[in-house]
This record gives C-alpha cells, sequence and structure tokens, in this order.
C-alpha cells in the first residue's frame, strides 16, 4: 500500500517532486541523494556523510532521521570522524534512534580525542557541564571547551569566557575571561549557529568598566598571543 507523500511505485523520488511542484531546491536535493546512493551502498565515505546530512537536515523537504542513523552509522563505524560527531548527534537529539546520551557520549569521545574535531570537544563539554550521559563536572567541561576553543570554536571560547568569569570549576580568572569573550567576537556567524543568545561585546563592555588598567593591558596581551597562536594553525 502506497504511503501518503510518497512516490508511486516505479517513479524516482526527484520525478514526484517535480510532477508536484514541490520547491526546487528541495527537487535538488532528492537528485543529489539519488545520484549518490549508488556510492554509498558501495562503501563510499564522503557519499554516506552527505546523504545523512541531507535526511538529518530535512534538505529534500522531510526530516528522515532513520536514513540519516543508518548512514551516519555507517561512516563511524569505518572510522569516519564526521560519522562518528553525526552519530553522537543523532543519539543526543533523539533523531531516528531513541534518545541515550551516554552513547552520545561516547561517539561524541571518538570524534573529540587526540585533538581532533572541535564541534565533538564542544559537544562533549556541553554534556559534562549539563551533566548528560555523563557525571556534572564544570572541571572537565572547561577542558573539553579549552580543546575547542584552542582550535578556534568560538562557542566554546565564550562559554570559557563565562567560566572562567564565574569561577565555575575554575579559579576565577577575569583576565582569562576578557581574553577568551574576546576571541569568540572574532567569529560571530559562527558563534550564533551555536550560541544565538551570547553577545560577546555586551560581555566585553561590562569586563572592562571594572578592570584595571592593568588587568586590561594583561587580557589584551594575553587575547593577543592567543589569537596570533590560532592564526598559525
Amino acid at each position: 500500500t502506497q504511503q501518503q507523500g510518497q512516490p508511486p511505485e516505479g517513479i524516482t523520488p526527484h520525478k514526484y517532486l517535480r510532477a508536484n511542484r514541490i520547491n526546487p531546491t528541495e527537487v535538488a536535493y532528492a537528485e543529489e541523494v539519488e545520484q549518490l546512493m549508488p556510492r554509498a551502498v558501495g562503501g563510499e565515505i564522503p557519499a554516506q556523510l552527505r546523504i545523512a546530512a541531507i535526511q538529518r537536515d530535512g534538505l529534500t523537504g522531510t526530516v528522515d532521521g532513520l536514513a540519516a542513523f543508518r548512514w551516519f552509522e555507517k561512516a563511524a563505524r569505518k572510522g569516519s570522524i564526521p560519522g562518528q560527531f553525526g552519530l553522537g548527534g543523532l543519539y543526543a537529539e533523539g533523531l531516528g534512534v531513541r534518545r541515550d546520551y551516554v552513547r552520545a557520549a561516547e561517539w561524541y569521545r571518538a570524534a573529540g580525542g587526540l585533538g581532533r574535531y572541535p564541534d565533538a570537544q564542544y559537544a562533549l563539554g556541553e554534556l559534562y557541564f549539563y551533566g548528560r550521559g555523563v557525571p556534572h563536572n564544570s572541571r572537565n567541561a572547561e577542558q573539553w571547551y579549552q580543546r575547542a576553543a584552542a582550535q578556534g570554536h568560538p562557542a566554546a571560547q565564550f562559554l570559557l569566557g563565562a567560566i572562567y568569569e564565574k569561577g565555575w570549576g575554575v579559579q576565577a580568572d577575569v583576565v582569562e575571561a576578557y581574553a577568551w569573550y574576546r576571541l569568540s567576537a572574532e567569529d560571530l556567524d559562527r558563534l550564533h549557529r551555536h550560541l544565538p543568545d551570547a553577545f560577546p561585546n555586551r560581555e566585553l563592555d561590562r569586563l572592562e568598566e571594572s578592570l584595571s588598567r592593568l588587568q586590561l593591558r594583561n587580557a589584551t596581551a594575553l587575547f593577543e598571543r592567543r589569537r596570533g597562536r590560532g592564526r598559525k594553525r
């Protein structure tokens, strides 16, 4: 029995979309999936990752969590770091699989270990910060944020600013806080993709009112050193 909204038997998805005058961008993504499918079935990891991302994000017009999980898992079990991160994200969101923060942490750790993949390091820091799937531990959260921040992850940099300003799991240090906030302000577009309500310039203005001249000079110097190291990567 044909399910509502599904192409009739023998009709390819992109032809069905065209016939029903569905968004041409969605048609293009459906065609891309169709073209990539033989390569994904043949074990090509980039094709598997691309199909998984399209299905996860609903770019063909419908989110297909089960398909996203299937293709991310295939790539992840072959050692693909983006696949491991993607699979961790599905477990964290409960998309295509029952939500399981323990499994999410395992896959994030696989992707983010050995100094790799800052998005996974940031995500694992989030789990430690909120105690999801791992024990709540602000110090462990700070350490994973540090790994991501050292690779230029602006959301990790912003949260390190908050951690050092408030003294969550570390000794409070307004000089560190200022330097991290200022680094996060270097890439606001990327920062707001992760933290839409983060406004580092507001935090900087507030801190500048309380910092001594010496503290501000030291914080600026620390920011410049860290920014210089990031540009050398």
